[in-house]
């Protein structure tokens, strides 16, 4: 299944045995876990591998970087770095401050603006 996933080239008949093959795998995942599972598998990432791979893939090609490592960077550095740099009281408030702090530096400071997120670079000397 995986290796099914991976393929930088799809025809019909390999995204219909990838698609036998997830529905196959979550079967026997469903069996072995559901018991242990508190939210009975209600998990975002299951979801959209079993019912949304097929349709991605018809409309965008290979997922080859898809991935949630996008998000986790981001994670990183919008949530993580500037929790660091908190007094980890009002958080929220803070993480919000300092990063719209280092986004009106960023954008005094560049000619063009940014249409993607960018990875922000924080120092406990900017605050």
């Amino acid at each position: 299944m995986y290796l099914l996933s991976r393929k930088e080239n799809y025809e019909e008949s390999d995204i219909t045995r990838l698609q036998e093959s997830i529905n196959k795998w979550v079967k026997l995942f469903i069996e072995l876990f559901e018991e242990y599972s508190s939210s009975k598998l209600q998990f975002p990432k299951l979801h959209s591998w079993v019912f949304h791979i097929y349709s991605s893939i018809r409309e965008f090609g290979t997922i080859n970087g898809y991935t949630t490592e996008t998000y986790k960077s981001l994670h990183k550095d919008y949530v993580k770095k500037p929790y660091k740099l908190t007094n980890k009281k009002e958080i929220e408030k803070q993480i919000m401050k300092i990063i719209c702090r280092k986004a009106i530096i960023i954008e005094n400071s560049s000619k063009e603006i940014p249409k993607t997120p960018i990875a922000l670079k924080y120092s406990k000397k900017l605050y």
